[in-house]
């Protein structure tokens, strides 16, 4: 999914919810984490729930701890906002 798709997925007058599958992503860096904060933030500015299908891992995870937003080896307990762990 684009940059642009997700915004028009978000601008939907029906979408009430929306989950992202990032299960596969394998090359990324701290602007699609920007991407995945922005969209959250605008779907709760619309009265839409953004969340991630599953907890985030593998290089999502290797990013966000590079990037000061969670800590590795935690125990699953090392995320800083429960978005990453799968919560809206």
């Amino acid at each position: 999914m684009t940059r642009d798709q997700l915004m028009a997925a978000l601008l939907t007058p029906e979408m009430s919810s929306l989950v992202l599958d990032c299960t596969s992503v394998s090359d990324l860096d701290v602007s699609f984490l920007q991407l995945l904060l922005a969209a959250r933030k605008m779907g709760q500015a619309r009265g839409s729930a953004v969340s991630l299908s599953a907890p985030a891992a593998g290089p999502l995870a290797e990013t966000l701890a590079r990037a000061g937003l969670a800590r590795p080896g935690d125990g699953g307990k090392g995320w800083f906002d429960p978005f990453w762990a799968g919560g809206q």
